[in-house]
This record gives C-alpha cells, structure tokens and sequence, in this order.
C-alpha cells in the first residue's frame, strides 16, 4: 500500500468518524446516511 493510500484510507476515515459525531454537516461533507440524525443540543 502506497503513501497517497494511506492518506486516503486516513482521511476517508476522519470524515466518517466526523459525520457519526456532527451528522448535521454529514450532507454538506458528502457523506450519505446521516442526514436524518441531529444532535443532541441540551444543557
């Protein structure tokens, strides 16, 4: 596996842990699936 994949596969995987914690931005990033989510804004 060469450097770039590793980039890759890395970043691939930031914005699928980024989306499962923010799904609100999950559309906007391109990720599909977690529009529906919102999170939880209470105190």
């Amino acid at each position: 596996m060469g450097l770039v994949n590793r980039i890759h596969d890395l970043a691939s995987q930031f914005i699928d842990d980024l989306a499962a914690v923010d799904p609100v931005s999950a559309p906007m990033m391109g990720v599909p699936g977690h529009g529906e989510r919102f999170i939880d804004c209470s105190p």
